[in-house]
């Protein structure tokens, strides 16, 4: 099982953007497989998404942020509709 717990919190307290970046693209590789356990982290994942893209917006961090809005989009419709 995914600790996506941890993984959030690394994201959230890591100072170096190489260590952000691997840990958004292994984040990114979890919601696709299960999305539902990321589901639960959305606003922390957004707030995570949004610092990273306003320090640094490379490719990694754009490529992550779509496949995670997506992911979590198509879930909530899914959801609802």
């Amino acid at each position: 099982m995914y600790d996506v717990d941890f993984l959030v919190e690394s994201i959230h307290g890591a100072n170096e953007i190489n260590t952000v970046n691997q840990a958004l693209s292994l984040l990114t590789t979890v919601a696709q497989a299960c999305p539902d356990i990321v589901l639960k982290h959305v606003i922390t994942v957004f707030s995570i998404l949004g610092e990273t893209t306003m320090v640094q917006v490379c490719h990694t961090n754009m490529c992550c942020f779509r496949s995670i809005i997506t992911l979590f989009c198509n879930k909530i419709q899914a959801i609802y509709m």
